[in-house]
């Protein structure tokens, strides 16, 4: 009997360390902008600083990972603005690790940087977020992923959870930017263009979901109660 209530108790752990671990998708509008073409992206909303009309817009390309579309986000001439879109999703912050992964090429001499994060209600309140450098003049699209993490007790949970990709020039850049300090200044580089495609985020709970607990708890009594009857 114990070694039976023990595997039994084995099993749900292990059920259980896997629900807490499993990740689940976060819904996105127009994730690999398959909604127009020559147009602004749909679903998303230009920003940050120095936005204008037609910089970010939505075209058929071959080099496209999923579907026939990518965004093209294209750099400033302006030393005082960057390129960007981001989009408030349908759901809340929870405690937990979200993992944004996406397709991104820069179709530049240079190393053009992508800043992907995540926001708390409104761009510039972030949640968490990185800078990463694509190769120059690159022939495809590559896969790429950000984490972010959300403690558990974060004065954002339950607050919408925004996601946000930024043009953040080249890496050339004497002043680099750096969204999540508070730095917006793009390099001014003329055709300057980040192609993106394939967005998506994962979630983990940071906790195990109330089921498993009760399920643990069960197992554990169940366990006692074994004991007792040997």
């Amino acid at each position: 009997m114990p070694r039976y209530v023990g595997l039994v108790f084995g099993v749900l752990v292990a059920v259980c360390a896997v629900a807490k671990c499993s990740a689940l998708p976060i819904a996105i509008a127009n994730p690999s902008f398959e909604s127009g073409v020559n147009a602004d992206v749909a679903d998303w909303t230009d920003g940050e600083s120095g936005a204008q009309s037609g910089h970010n817009v939505t075209e058929a390309n071959p080099l496209a990972t999923s579907g026939d579309n990518v965004a093209n986000l294209r750099g400033y001439h302006s030393a005082t603005a960057n390129s960007g879109i981001f989009q408030v999703l349908g759901d809340t912050i929870l405690a937990g690790a979200y993992t944004i992964s996406f397709d991104a090429e820069s179709s530049n001499a240079s190393s053009t940087d992508v800043f992907a994060g995540l926001f708390n209600t409104v761009p510039g309140d972030y949640l968490g977020g990185a800078v990463i450098s694509l190769p120059a003049a690159d022939a495809s699209l590559k896969s790429y992923s950000v984490s972010v993490v959300v403690p558990n007790g974060s004065p954002a949970i339950g607050n919408p959870l925004g996601l946000q990709f930024i043009n953040a020039g080249t890496s050339s850049d004497d002043d680099a930017m750096d969204p999540l300090n508070g730095d917006f200044a793009g390099n001014g580089a003329a055709g300057n263009r980040l192609l993106l495609d394939n967005v998506a985020i994962d979630y983990a709970p940071s906790v195990p979901e109330p089921a498993c607990v009760l399920l643990l708890i069960a197992s554990a009594g169940a366990a006692y109660v074994g004991r007792r009857l040997v």
